[in-house]
């Protein structure tokens, strides 16, 4: 819904989703980045998230699908590991850097197949740590302050339900250089 505020966009929303609501079966994600929507979706007997470096909801990035430990899952899941570190730093990675990210989430999928647990960020960077390039130490310290500093709401293993017909994701309360890469993570958890 597009127009001037005050034109009633977030009413119209709410409409229909009460409509979709009580007219299907139909689950209703939503994102909501001004806090509109919560007490409609409690109401509703939904779930809302929300997201910010004062709570303790996590999404675990790292998180593979239900599809478990595929080859195919594990590449999918490097290619939006990648792009979410790129939103996380706020900079385009290397090719090197790349290749580096690529070979130490691929060691650590393995391991953590072996022992049929879900890795975090926090494993991500001590593996970092334990490459001989430089620029692994680079990356690493890039990535510290999200992983095991002040903004490290995305090291964590998820802890949200999303059993719920109706999940609303607040994100109100985090700051902008937080915002787009939360976006991310959502949309991968959510797909």
């Amino acid at each position: 819904f597009l127009g001037v505020p005050g034109s009633g966009k977030s009413f119209i929303a709410k409409l229909e989703m009460i409509s979709v609501f009580f007219k299907t079966d139909d689950d209703i994600i939503i994102i909501d980045p001004e806090r509109e929507y919560g007490a409609l979706v409690e109401a509703l007997g939904g779930e809302v998230i929300k997201l910010s470096t004062s709570t303790d909801n996590y999404i675990n990035p790292m998180k593979l699908s239900s599809e478990g430990y595929t080859d195919k899952n594990i590449s999918t899941k490097i290619e939006f590991l990648i792009t979410f570190l790129e939103k996380l730093t706020g900079e385009q990675l290397r090719a090197s850097s790349k290749s580096i990210i690529d070979r130490v989430l691929r060691k650590i999928y393995k391991e953590f197949k072996i022992k049929a647990e879900e890795p975090v960020l926090k494993d991500f960077y001590n593996e970092l740590m334990k490459q001989e390039e430089e620029i692994s130490q680079q990356i690493a310290l890039d990535l510290e302050i999200y992983i095991k500093g002040s903004l490290n709401i995305f090291a964590q293993k998820s802890n949200i339900s999303t059993e719920k017909r109706i999940v609303c994701y607040d994100i109100k309360d985090l700051k902008d250089q937080l915002k787009s890469p939360a976006l991310t993570a959502i949309l991968d958890s959510i797909w």
